[in-house]
């Protein structure tokens, strides 16, 4: 999607609801019966998502997905903003302590060599996600949960501990 279709979808958030329904494989039906539309504004809303290009609308609300299984939206994007305040507002308000719930927070201290192959690692990991998401589409909408995954990694110190630093650490990486 280009910014102006991504910006559309971010200002209207049913309409973005019905996007990433769609985009997750949820069928008209599935959709309609687990949120508040009525039959005739779903079919807007679908509509709309044909004029953006993400489906086509086909007859008895059949719905054909014409974005790739595997994409992603725009780095740095107006969806990708809208998400990323999600998980810093809501994603991470949670103990992970619940069933299906799980939190790592890793310390250690890594070569180049090690970040590169602990990263490709990761790349991996979402490949497999990705495919165990693609085969559960067959199953039905009630026996499948949004489930995300948050991984980040980078070089970093607390401002706490680099304040104590007796020199910035000016390394490259």
């Amino acid at each position: 999607l280009n910014e102006e279709q991504e910006k559309e979808l971010v200002a209207d958030t049913p309409l973005l609801l019905v996007a990433n329904s769609v985009l997750n494989r949820w069928s008209f039906k599935d959709i309609l019966n687990t949120y508040d539309f009525v039959e005739t504004e779903l079919v807007q809303y679908m509509a709309k998502l044909d004029r953006l290009r993400l489906i086509q609308l086909l007859p008895l609300n059949r719905i054909k997905v014409l974005v790739d299984r595997n994409f992603s939206w725009r780095k740095g994007g107006p969806i990708q903003k809208f998400f990323e305040e999600q998980v810093r507002n809501e994603f991470f308000n949670s103990r992970f302590e619940a069933s299906g719930e799980k939190r790592l927070f890793l310390v250690g201290m890594l070569s180049r060599a090690s970040t590169d192959a602990f990263q490709r690692k990761l790349d991996r990991l979402a490949e497999e996600f990705h495919r165990m998401h693609v085969e559960d589409e067959k199953l039905p909408v009630k026996d499948r949960f949004g489930t995300n995954v948050v991984t980040g990694m980078r070089r970093w110190e607390p401002e706490v501990f680099e304040a104590l630093r007796k020199e910035k650490d000016r390394r490259k990486f």
